[in-house]
């Protein structure tokens, strides 16, 4: 036998309903806010600021030890304690240190390899003031 809804009774499930439609909407809406400032970049502008900012980081391959190439000192191995990059992963000049001595901005060409890296960072030229 089937039964019949009264009036009553059907706005009673109609209103039940839409009640339970806005609890969990502002339950989904607090959990997700929650989740944004508990996650770390976890709100899409952060992911964007995030992905910006690796976009500007550069791989290549560096030299971290070398000897200078035809020098009438004999200098020995230094350690390569900044270098140059250019946008286009484009090593052109090192900073080199030698036990007390500290040769600035020698020229790639000047130098054999002993001893080389990969890794990454944003370009920078010979004038940048992060320079040790």
């Amino acid at each position: 036998m089937a039964k019949i809804l009264t009036k009553e009774k059907l706005q009673d499930i109609i209103k039940e309903e839409l009640f339970y439609r806005e609890f969990y909407r502002d339950v989904e809406k607090t959990v997700t806010e929650k989740q944004e400032k508990a996650a770390p970049f976890g709100s899409g502008m952060e992911r964007a600021k995030l992905d910006k900012e690796q976009a500007k980081l550069i791989g290549h391959t560096w030299l971290t030890h070398v000897r200078l190439r035809d020098s009438a000192i004999e200098e020995g191995i230094g350690k390569v304690v900044w270098h140059s990059l250019t946008p286009e992963g484009v090593v052109d000049v090192l900073d080199i240190k030698f036990e007390n001595r500290l040769y600035r901005n020698v020229p790639l060409g000047e130098v054999v390899s002993e001893q080389q890296q990969t890794h990454e960072h944003r370009a920078r030229d010979k004038d940048n003031k992060d320079r040790p």
